[in-house]
């Protein structure tokens, strides 16, 4: 017993899902303040609002198409992510590479469907509250077009990136 205590003493465990490869897209100016603050800063969306769907329909009102809970205490500020390479917001978009693994260490990932696990099904993941220390768990960022502030900061803080 004392030898099999001794061989496994030193064995880092860690707790998380095994979540594997995450996306997070977003526009050149919030990659800049993302690198700057290494940070993702949860946010809600008026038109995209979260909430807790255990609640009772009665809890909710409809807005263009949005469920909005009635307690505004209710609406919780998140970060999404994809589990699809191939989502771009934009033409200009930044995609930062993230170990999912690594984040479900220290953060709740949570799958979401807006559209209700249709066809169209963005593969979402979210966070509730900001991701901190983001450092520690980029793999790599991919901008669709070269932009050489985003790189130098990549350069900067030792960041591998791609250019699609």
């Amino acid at each position: 017993m004392r030898l099999l205590i001794e061989k496994f003493k030193n064995v880092n465990l860690t707790e998380g899902k095994k979540v594997g490869i995450l996306y997070h897209n977003t526009s050149p100016i919030n990659a800049i303040n993302i690198l700057k603050d290494n940070k993702l800063v949860a946010q809600s969306y008026t038109n995209n609002i979260v909430t807790d769907f255990r609640n009772k329909p009665e809890d909710f009102y409809f807005i263009f198409g949005n469920l909005i809970p009635k307690d505004k205490s209710k609406v919780k500020e998140f970060i999404s992510f994809t589990r699809n390479k191939n989502y771009i917001r934009t033409d200009d978009n930044v995609q930062f590479v993230l170990d999912g693994d690594k984040i479900s260490q220290n953060y709740k990932i949570t799958p979401y469907s807006q559209f209700g696990g249709r066809e169209n099904d963005e593969m979402e993941e979210r966070v509730f509250g900001d991701v901190t220390n983001l450092n520690k768990y980029i793999i790599k960022v991919i901008l669709t077009k070269p932009n050489p502030v985003i790189e130098d900061f990549l350069k900067e803080k030792n960041i591998s990136y791609d250019i699609k």
